[in-house]
Order: structure tokens, then sequence, then C-alpha cells
């Protein structure tokens, strides 16, 4: 699912107050897309992306509690 998600696409979302993301200014009321497709091929995010190891989830720090973006290609 990380690398073939089912929608590339979240479900647009509706910012609910003025915000800074990545350095973009986003207006109260803007309609917002989250390419999780991205997400999981983002070298920034991911030691080597495109390979398949499913162990990299008991090393890495991924906090499965929290608001970890390398989570959103899971439903998170």
């Amino acid at each position: 699912l990380r690398l073939h998600p089912p929608t590339p696409l979240m479900l647009p979302h509706r910012a609910n107050a003025n915000v800074k993301v990545g350095g973009y200014d986003i207006p109260k009321g803007s309609n917002v897309h989250v390419n999780v497709w991205a997400i999981a091929r983002d070298p920034a995010a991911w030691k080597n992306p495109l390979e398949f190891r499913p162990e990299r989830f008991l090393e890495e720090d991924v906090d499965m509690k929290g608001h970890d973006f390398r989570l959103l290609p899971f439903g998170a």
C-alpha cells in the first residue's frame, strides 16, 4: 500500500485556519489535496523508498500513534 496506494491523492480537505505548510501560505477555506503517492516515494521521509523492505517498520523511528506524515499512505 505504501508504494501503490489505491488512491494517490487523499480526499480533499478544507483548511480551517490560515496555515503555512512547506513554506507555502494556505489561506483559511482553501481546498487541500495531499499526494500520498509522492510522500511514499520521498527519500527525505524514507531511506531507499523504492526498495521493498517490510522490516523497515521494525527499525525506523516511526511514531505509530503520533502525527507522522510517512504513515499517510496507510490511512493514518
